[in-house]
Order: structure tokens, then sequence, then C-alpha cells
């Protein structure tokens, strides 16, 4: 794991920086804590009230920060949705987006009207997305003509009765120190997983590691159906034209990303010869800034190589002009005894 001492005392470091400020943190964690308890408490007693739509409704959410391939599992539940015949409408809050109100999708959006992941969705299935902060009006007003609506990151979204929750966690950071933000990784209290319908341990690399048969073992406890992801990939792209990985092998690569969870992105590029790697803020807007950055790596750099997410973000003539390409990825889902599962059974009566 460390290749020198000097690696190992750095590492040492941070870790007692990182209890001292788990430590420092809880007075905060205890107020959020209590925030959180309380708002649960409105909804289950009914002093706040929910609306249980008519359509068949579905959440993909979490209850950590950062990413747990929520965005990747839209893309694949609607996908594999519309092979079925099922028609969906895709309801986001649309965080990052510099625009007000209902964004209703279509092919010129951009991605400052929409944010990032919203477009993503769109072009990656190619459904009706809406951007709306109200769920609850846009369900109302669009979801006549459609089978299904798939909410995005709505775990913690109780305005809004679901059918059927589904809940993603990370295998790599898993639930962290188990404590709620800011002391840990916590968005929502542990114990919210026993109100979840599936549990998707997310990002896993073996799944017949260790690892993975204890975590899921723990998750057993709630009482919950458990599934498995895990990240297929085997070419990159430009929007047009695809290059399978082991053409690259020979060249010199940088990679690029500002999303939630970088360590996965970058890990899958370890046997490639890499000259950067460089991590911008999560939904980072590529401003001139970060494009001079881009440009200063390509310098040195045969091929530079990004997520769709950041792709989508960056003008057509940049792209072309630095060489950029993304990694295409799918998600393969197996169910507790390793067999391949379809999303769309899920719902499926």
């Amino acid at each position: 794991m460390f290749q020198n001492e000097s690696q190992i005392m750095l590492f040492t470091k941070n870790t007692y920086i990182a209890a001292f400020l788990c430590v420092a943190l809880l007075p905060l964690t205890l107020l959020y804590y209590i925030a959180v308890s309380i708002r649960h408490f409105l909804y289950d007693s009914g002093l706040k009230s929910s609306y249980r739509p008519e359509i068949f409704t579905i959440s993909i959410g979490n209850i950590t920060v950062g990413g747990t391939g929520k965005t990747p599992t839209v893309i694949s539940l609607v996908n594999s949705m519309t092979k079925r015949g099922l028609t969906s409408l895709v309801v986001t809050g649309g965080y990052g987006r510099k625009s007000k109100g209902r964004v209703i999708l279509n092919i010129s959006t951009q991605v400052t009207e929409s944010g990032d992941e919203p477009l993503t969705i769109y072009r990656k299935t190619k459904s009706e997305v809406v951007c709306d902060k109200n769920r609850t009006s846009a369900i109302k007003d669009l979801s006549d003509n459609y089978d299904a609506v798939v909410l995005d990151d709505a775990f913690q979204h109780r305005a809004v009765k679901k059918h059927l929750d589904i809940v993603l966690i990370d295998e790599n950071r898993f639930l962290g120190n188990r404590l709620l933000l800011p002391s840990g990784i916590l968005r929502d209290k542990i114990s919210r997983l026993r109100y979840s319908d599936v549990i998707i341990l997310s990002k896993v690399k073996d799944i017949n590691s260790a690892s993975v048969k204890e975590k899921i073992s723990y998750l057993k406890k709630f009482g919950k159906r458990i599934l498995i992801s895990k990240l297929d990939y085997s070419y990159i792209s430009d929007g047009k034209l695809k290059t399978g990985l082991k053409d690259i092998s020979g060249l010199s690569i940088s990679l690029f990303c500002g999303i939630g969870d970088p360590d996965d992105f970058f890990g899958i590029f370890n046997s490639f010869k890499i000259v950067y790697s460089r991590i911008f803020p999560d939904h980072c807007s590529y401003s001139e800034s970060e494009l001079a950055v881009l440009n200063k790596i390509k310098n040195d750099s045969d091929i530079l190589i990004t997520t769709y997410k950041d792709f989508v973000k960056i003008p057509p003539d940049i792209v072309k002009e630095l060489n950029i390409r993304y990694l295409e990825i799918d998600l393969k889902f197996y169910d507790e005894t390793h067999s391949e599962f379809d999303l769309s059974d899920l719902i499926m009566r």
C-alpha cells in the first residue's frame, strides 16, 4: 500500500487530523441529528403530509454524501424499462443549474439550464427529463402519459410517497464512521434503511470478495432486497467514434473529472501510462480557468479522458482541440446469488 516512510507518515498525520475534526464537529452533528429526527417525526406522525401519486413512482437515492452511482443507476433503470416497452418521466431537482423554476429538457438544452446530471440522463436515455424542485407539482402536471416516474436523489424527499425506494450504498466508503454530517458522511440515519424497498451495494469491483460478503451480511438485518452493481466498461468515445481501451494502452493519457467520488474513475486506468490526473470540484462548470488547466495538461498528453458527466459541459470545439474523450460505462446488476438481474424486474408486475 505504501511505497516509503514519508507516505506512511502522511497517512498517519491525515488520520489524526480526520479524527480531530470528527470530534470537534460533533456538536454540529448533534444539531443535524435533531433536525433530521424532527423532520422524519413530522412526516411519520402525519403533521406534514405526503402526496401519493397514482402513477408508479420510483426513487433512486442514498443516505451518504458523495457519489454512489445514482445517475448511472437511473440511466440503467430507464433504459431497461424502455426495452420492455415502458415509458418513463425522470424528475430531478437539477442540482447545480443556473436556471429557475421548471425546465423540461430537449435537444437544445444547455448544461447551465439543467445541470450536468439531468443532461447526462436525458442524452443517455432519450426519455423525458424535467428539472423542478417542486417534484410534487411536476408529477401532477406531467406524468399522465407515462408508465412510471423515476425520481433522482429522492430518498430524503418525504413530500412524495414513492411506490419503490431504491437506496445505493457505495461499497468502498460504505457507511463511513457511522456518523451524520459533518462528523461523518451520512446525510440520513442508518435506521432509515428500514424504510427503503431495495438496497444496492454499488461500485463493487469483485462480487465474490470477502468485503462484499461482509457488507451484504450487515445490510441483511434491515430485511430488504439486496442487489449488487458493478461497473462495466470497455471503450472511450468523443460522442461519435468509439475506441477500445486496449487500443490506447500505448498512449500518454491524462485524466480529469469533477465528480463526487473520483477514485473509482481513476482506478480504472491504473495499468495505463498516466501523465496527469486532475480532480476538479464536484459539478465543476469548466470555466476559462479550468479549460486553461486542460490546455496545459494536453501539451504532454496524447489524449485526455474524463467522465460523461464532465464531457457534456465542455464545448465541442474544445473537445476536438484538446482531443478529449469520455469513458463509456454501463452497470451490471446481480442478486444475492450472484445471478445477473434486470432492474426493470423490480417494477414488472
